[in-house]
């Protein structure tokens, strides 16, 4: 008897220093997403804490039954009681998560039937495609120095900046954002139905949500400090500008997002469609500036569809709607 207690007592502490470093682990990450403001993910972990908790004291009361200890029924209690509140806040999140999507329902469809009428007409399947295909050779090697500096940017699963500093990383976009305004003017020479959007840099606000959001603190990851977009009457100019960029020797694309695929899940973007591009441009200018290496982004949008988007912004509304969609699914 004396032996099978010793070896109850020794599982029981093992037992008890692995569940309080995995409970100051889950308590460590849902005070590092409670701080980031990350509401979602903050109960998500809570949610697996007090499930964790509720289980270990469950398996702990059981253990003690086996052992025909006093103390089995009230740890069985405990830890169904611990469960409750974490049945509680999955329910509420999904209930966040459900509500997200009706906030946008309404411009979810008001999208997708612009994008049902865009596909109907003669051609647009042929020109998507046709996109794809350009899109994907912008990525193919070359010969030129950008290529060779846009390989380390594309080496990865995602492109990354070459510095893990947002405030370096600040410091380069203020001092490429004019040249890199100019570049985006260029690459739409003889596009008779482009029109450029300039951008300002990234706000600070912004970049540091996304930042911890959704790259988990690795300054790397934010690629779009830089940015601009061209807007076009059809698909046919948005395949030249995609050219011409090729076209540019201090110009490499490093990565795409074409959501104009009948393979892209528009929900994750409240219906919004459009090309995103992620581009360096190096030459003896963004050399001398030390930018070389700064991914930039450029997005690609269609007329009907940017009209929709600003529609649904003019007063504000449909922006904020956006937003609110954003932060229950901390995106």
């Amino acid at each position: 008897m004396s032996c099978r207690y010793s070896v109850h007592r020794w599982g029981l502490g093992i037992a008890l220093m692995i569940s309080a470093w995995v409970g100051a682990s889950l308590t460590g990450t849902v005070g590092y997403h409670l701080v980031q403001r990350n509401l979602s993910l903050a109960q998500l972990w809570l949610e697996i804490a007090f499930f964790f908790v509720g289980a270990l004291f469950v398996a702990g009361g059981v253990t003690n039954a086996i052992f025909e200890s006093t103390h089995a029924r009230w740890m069985i209690v405990t830890g169904c009681l611990v469960i409750v509140p974490g049945a509680w806040i999955q329910r509420s999140r999904s209930v966040a998560l459900k509500d997200s999507w009706a906030t946008i329902r309404a411009d979810y469809e008001s999208y997708e039937a612009t994008w049902f009428t865009i596909r109907g007409a003669v051609g647009v399947d042929d020109a998507v495609a046709r996109l794809e295909n350009e899109l994907r050779a912008a990525l193919g090697d070359s010969a030129t120095v950008a290529d060779a500096v846009g390989r380390r940017a594309k080496a990865t699963r995602r492109p990354c900046q070459a510095v893990d500093d947002l405030a370096v990383l600040f410091g380069q976009a203020c001092k490429l954002n004019a040249y890199y305004q100019l570049a985006v003017a260029h690459w739409t020479t003889g596009l008779k139905t482009a029109v450029v959007a300039h951008a300002p840099v990234k706000r600070r606000a912004r970049a540091v949500e996304k930042l911890w959001r959704s790259y988990r603190g690795d300054a790397r990851h934010v690629i779009d400090l830089v940015r601009a977009s061209i807007t076009f009457s059809s698909f046919d100019d948005m395949v030249q500008c995609v050219r011409q960029i090729r076209a540019d020797p201090r110009a490499a694309v490093v990565h795409f997002k074409n959501r104009f695929l009948d393979a892209y899940d528009a929900k994750s973007t409240a219906g919004y469609r459009n090309a995103s591009l992620s581009v360096v441009l190096v030459d003896a200018v963004t050399s001398s500036l030390g930018v070389e290496s700064h991914v930039c982004e450029l997005q690609l949008g269609i007329a009907e569809v940017e009209a929709v988007k600003h529609g649904l912004g003019s007063s504000g509304s449909g922006h904020q709607r956006y937003i609110t969609f954003r932060n229950l699914r901390a995106i």
